[in-house]
């Protein structure tokens, strides 16, 4: 049997308040995020310890340690799952609804941890907006409560020093992976568990160590000494880590090794365990779970209330939390952890009931809310965009947008840039005039041929800008995305093999299946018409009326070292097996063509990053031989090529750039501010 410990729910104190701080958007700990490794610690400690605890005395089961970790952990996740679904719908948009719903599924079947691993992305809802991101953490710790104990029951005959060489093997090729792909792929490094499990073997290597010496009560200055130590090792991790750390990586060392030393050696007998185990310290950590639990919510939501929190809305929020923290905590933690009070089997009885019903709800949302079942968001979002300056936006179905754009948009405009993402940063700001970008992430040439093929007839521009990425001719660059506007793919592509011009577009825009729920939805959502007031920066994304895009405060925010982190992503894009399709070429050439005789046609070559490019000097040299086909083809044709995808060419620098891949307005300034001011005001053909 384990011995309570006051220093370790101290500890936990140590870990939540810091994490809440850091999400309320405090600068006093701007390495706050570190008290989640300080979790990782203590579970791996606490769990390891119960365990072997009780295999030791002959009374573990694996039904019973299971038990006991759902009664801990999912009543109080149930409640704030259950509580936020009615304060999604009524703050977020249909797209952050969808968003939202898949997360609730992923929170309550553990799986979150992969759920925001595939989930990120520039486009995406800022962090500090997504109400269940936090559930990342619960989700590596329930996996690792799955495996763990199973591993501990198979190698439990080889002894104590078996087990600790297996869990040695596995922390450290889990901490080699950790340094790979914190490099590597990061995200991965950050949300999986194989490259945190080293981070709860270090909680294991504790629990194996305490008991077979069993723990001192005093070690003199040597135990004051190495507790202050632990201590300060996390103070200074919060104190000068931020978000621009790469994390985990070795910088997870201070964290994990501090918490290691202070569950070692902080005791009554010193300062530091006093400090841990005072009734403040204590009192914080027995509700650290609820306030973790709480936190993410309540400043999710705020910030969809207030764009900017101010000190006192923190200060509130920072209240509200543990406010709710201790009532859940009270009412619903100590309960459910009582067998007396609440038998095994109505335990599993209210909570499988709970779970299948936030379940049902979070898939309904995820169904009610898709691209497809929500038919007139994308066309609703284009429509409140004719005659304002800009709308926010979130993931969406662009190309679904784009066609609604094309079909209500009034303006006209004297030149169209089609394209993906690499050109979305050209508008009004960098050609003057009156553009209208209509450029969709990851536009593949299917995209191009319908979009162009939609929106010339019905605006008649005086120039056209395509994007020549270099994937377009990628017979395996596997982009899927231009499906949901197949119909016109095909009617363009038709058209233009018979020298004709595409027909107009055909918008119907249909009332969706579930009117009333979705009018319902309308009339009580607080942000179906809260629109931009301003352009500058700010948490989330948002689209000009010329179509340009102001990214999230969270992208533009990075770092240079944070853009660049994984120059392999802007290099495999679509092009990590690269296979020339002569046909592609040909349809590409077709559609330049076809309009180069209706209007001033410029190809436009996005630059990389200059840390990029000198890889596809060296390594990928298919890139630079795409841009000469694509140099080739505009002397063949006739028209212009502005840009290079050699940065250097155009003088755009490293700061011109978001990632490895996008560049900024700056940097497209620089290609088409000179080069195509010719082009966009010589007379049409």
């Amino acid at each position: 049997m384990i011995h309570y410990r006051r220093e370790v729910d101290g500890l936990r104190a140590l870990a939540v308040v810091p994490v809440i701080l850091f999400h309320a958007g405090s600068d006093l700990l701007p390495g706050g995020f570190i008290g989640v490794d300080v979790f990782f610690v203590i579970s791996g400690y606490l769990i390891t310890s119960i365990i072997l605890s009780e295999m030791d005395a002959g009374t573990f089961r694996l039904s019973q340690f299971w038990e006991r970790r759902a009664r801990r952990i999912l009543p109080a996740l149930f409640l704030v799952v259950s509580a936020s679904i009615p304060a999604a719908f009524l703050l977020l948009d249909q797209f952050e609804l969808h968003a939202f719903s898949k997360s609730v599924l992923a929170a309550t079947m553990f799986y979150s941890n992969f759920h925001f691993w595939k989930d990120g992305g520039y486009f995406e809802t800022a962090a500090e907006l997504k109400p269940l991101l936090h559930t990342w953490s619960l989700a590596v710790e329930e996996q690792y409560y799955i495996f763990f104990p199973l591993l501990i029951l198979m190698t439990w005959r080889f002894g104590k020093r078996g087990m600790v060489a297996l869990l040695s093997m596995l922390a450290l090729g889990s901490f080699g992976l950790c340094l790979w792909a914190s490099q590597n792929a990061p995200d991965a490094a950050f949300f999986l568990l194989p490259m945190r499990l080293w981070e709860l073997a270090v909680g294991a290597f504790i629990a194996f160590y305490g008991f077979r010496n069993n723990w001192k009560s005093d070690l003199g200055l040597a135990g004051e000494t190495l507790s202050l130590t632990g201590l300060l090792l996390i103070v200074t991790a919060f104190l000068t880590y931020s978000s621009a750390t790469p994390f985990p990586s070795y910088y997870a060392l201070l964290p994990t090794l501090g918490a290691a030393l202070l569950i070692l050696f902080s005791t009554p007998a010193n300062w530091v365990g006093r400090l841990l185990g005072s009734r403040v310290m204590v009192g914080i950590g027995l509700v650290s779970y609820s306030a973790y639990l709480w936190h993410q919510p309540v400043f999710a939501f705020l910030r969809h209330v207030y764009e900017e929190l101010s000190p006192l809305t923190m200060l509130v929020g920072v209240g509200s939390v543990f406010c709710l923290s201790f009532l859940s905590w009270k009412f619903v933690e100590l309960p459910f952890r009582n067998r007396v009070s609440i038998p095994r089997a109505r335990f599993f009885k209210v909570i499988g009931a709970l779970g299948v019903m936030i379940i049902l709800l979070g898939g309904l949302g995820s169904q009610l809310f898709s691209s497809k079942a929500r038919s007139g968001a994308e066309t609703a979002l284009a429509q409140a965009l004719v005659g304002r300056d800009a709308v926010y936006a979130s993931n969406m179905d662009e190309r679904l947008f784009v066609k609604s754009r094309i079909a209500f948009e009034t303006m006209h405009p004297d030149t169209l840039i089609i394209g993906s993402s690499r050109i979305m940063q050209v508008g009004a700001n960098v050609l003057g005039g009156k553009p209208l970008n209509l450029a969709v992430s990851g536009a593949s040439l299917e995209d191009g041929i319908a979009l162009l093929g939609m929106a010339f007839e019905r605006f008649q521009p005086e120039t056209v800008l395509i994007g020549g990425d270099p994937w377009l001719f990628n017979g395996n660059s596997r982009q899927k995305r231009w499906r949901s506007i197949a119909n016109e793919y095909n009617a363009a592509q038709m058209a233009l093999k018979e020298g004709r011009m595409p027909p107009a577009i055909n918008f119907e825009q249909r009332r969706e299946s579930a009117a009333g729920f979705y009018d319902f939805y309308r009339a009580v959502n607080l942000s179906y018409n809260t629109f931009p007031a301003h352009d500058f920066h700010e948490t989330r994304a948002k689209i000009r009326a010329d179509g340009s895009r102001v990214y999230g405060l969270t992208y533009v925010s990075r770092t240079h070292d944070q853009g660049i982190r994984n120059i392999d992503r802007a290099l495999d894009y679509s092009m990590k097996s690269y296979v020339f399709d002569a046909a592609r070429q040909d349809d590409f050439e077709r559609l330049v063509s076809h309009y180069k005789g209706r209007a001033n046609v410029v190809i436009v070559l996005s630059p990389y990053h200059p840390a990029v490019y000198a890889r596809m000097e060296k390594e990928r040299r298919v890139f630079l031989e795409v841009e000469e086909s694509f140099v080739a083809m505009g002397k063949r044709l006739g028209v212009k090529v502005a840009g290079s995808y050699n940065p250097a060419a155009v003088g755009c620098e490293a700061t011109d750039f978001y990632d490895g891949m996008h560049p900024k307005e700056s940097c497209m300034a620089k290609v088409l501010n000179s080069f195509v001011a010719r082009a966009l005001h010589t007379p049409r053909p």
